[in-house]
């Protein structure tokens, strides 16, 4: 089993993961164990977290916007995704709950 290396990025931090080739969405798995670890290790009021992270793999290059909220999920911090989904809510009229869990980033 091959491992590959992504990097996920917010507001004003940047982690790096190493992730298994065995993850249907290996993307979304970094931005999973990157938060887990943060929101555990970290004062939960001091970790600030975009509406969206930005993950690379270090080794294609391949980067793609994933859904914070859809992430806090997957972690287990439904309080905190739910506050993230109704601030952002209210500030843009956006649904994080009906937005994609992930996108591409096209490269111009």
């Amino acid at each position: 089993m091959n491992n590959k290396k992504y990097k996920i990025w917010s507001s004003d931090w940047t982690e790096t993961v190493n992730i298994e080739d065995s993850f249907l969405d290996p993307f979304s798995e970094a931005c999973t164990r990157v938060v887990e670890k943060s929101l555990n290790n970290k004062n939960k009021m001091s970790l600030k977290i975009n509406p969206v992270l930005i993950c690379q793999c270090l080794d294609t290059n391949e980067q793609k916007t994933m859904n914070s909220y859809k992430i806090l999920q997957n972690a287990g911090f439904y309080k905190i995704a739910e506050f993230l989904r109704n601030y952002f809510y209210e500030e843009s009229e956006v649904d994080l709950a009906d937005e994609p869990l992930s996108s591409s980033i096209k490269h111009i």
